[in-house]
């Protein structure tokens, strides 16, 4: 029996236009990933970062995003020359995914990994919000709880556990300027791996608020409880970005999936004064994080 495909409502065309995407240069960002800091004053080693291959077969077929503007999906596939009907597994911040059918479009961009098409439900209902997708089987969906799940005494502790560990952050030349000014909390999620361990995820800010040349720098982290010491957290992941105020990156976590069932990751996304951005972080072992695939390996966005 033929499953009807019911077209979602609307096209859903990607917007992106890789020929205008500047070289992207962490440099002019100030962007800065590191791992394994404890938020004092110790050593802080640099994560390993995609090691720029145009795939990984891991991810599978196809690694997905909604654009933060329009709602169409950003799509990066494998295959090059797709050009028939491919099923996605869509995720959101809930433990569950929903199936659809993506039906990929002649893409009209020089990058052939990007593609355009439209979005089809497989049961002829309404597809629900997503924020995530892969092809189907290649991950499985961990719960993220953010602000509105969390009570207000937990979420104002939390925000001030964030707020202490990002202001213990070592200076760098780009983190400098920012030195002793007040942290505020823009979000804070809460997820729980396999192993029990207690992830607390978020994105702080600082800004220098002069009217000339207002700068701003955003601070993403992953903290765990530190098992040397009770009650104690510590940094995992660190990437800042530095810079102007209306140029500096803002960011959003996507999802917390295990990878083939077993390997924790989170997916950012880092939406800038260019092209939106798909960061994969995974956790390697207790306490290290690294970010395993960037959208920014397809030397054809660059």
């Amino acid at each position: 029996m033929t499953t009807k495909l019911t077209v979602f409502p609307f096209v859903l065309v990607l917007l992106l236009s890789a020929c205008e995407r500047a070289s992207r240069s962490d440099s002019a960002q100030g962007g800065v990933a590191t791992a394994g800091t404890t938020g004092g004053a110790g050593t802080t080693s640099v994560a390993p970062v995609s090691d720029g291959r145009q795939w990984d077969d891991a991810l599978g077929a196809v690694v997905a995003m909604p654009s933060t503007e329009t709602g169409a999906p950003m799509l990066f596939v494998r295959d090059t020359l797709l050009d028939t009907s491919i099923e996605v597994e869509l995720f959101t911040h809930e433990a569950r995914t929903t199936r659809a059918m993506f039906h990929p479009q002649a893409s009209p961009y020089s990058c052939p990994r990007l593609r355009s098409g439209q979005l089809l439900s497989l049961t002829g209902q309404s597809l629900p919000m997503w924020s995530f997708a892969l092809s189907p089987g290649v991950a499985v969906p961990l719960a993220i709880d953010g602000g509105g799940d969390i009570s207000r005494k937990d979420s104002a502790a939390e925000a001030i556990l964030v707020s202490k560990l990002v202001s213990a952050l070592p200076d760098d030349s780009a983190s400098l300027p920012f030195r002793g000014l007040p942290v505020v909390v823009r979000d804070v999620w809460r997820v729980v791996l396999q192993d029990k361990t207690r992830l607390v995820v978020a994105i702080a800010m600082r800004s220098i608020n002069v009217e000339s040349n207002p700068r701003a720098q955003v601070v993403t982290i992953i903290a765990e409880p530190d098992p040397s010491s009770v009650g104690a957290w510590k940094m995992d992941y660190v990437h800042q970005d530095a810079g102007p105020e209306d140029r500096v990156e803002g960011t959003d976590l996507l999802a917390a999936v295990l990878l083939h069932g077993a390997q924790p990751m989170l997916a950012f996304v880092r939406e800038g004064d260019r092209v939106a951005q798909l960061d994969l972080i995974e956790r390697t072992a207790s306490g290290a994080w690294r970010r395993r695939w960037s959208s920014d390996a397809l030397t054809c966005v660059r």
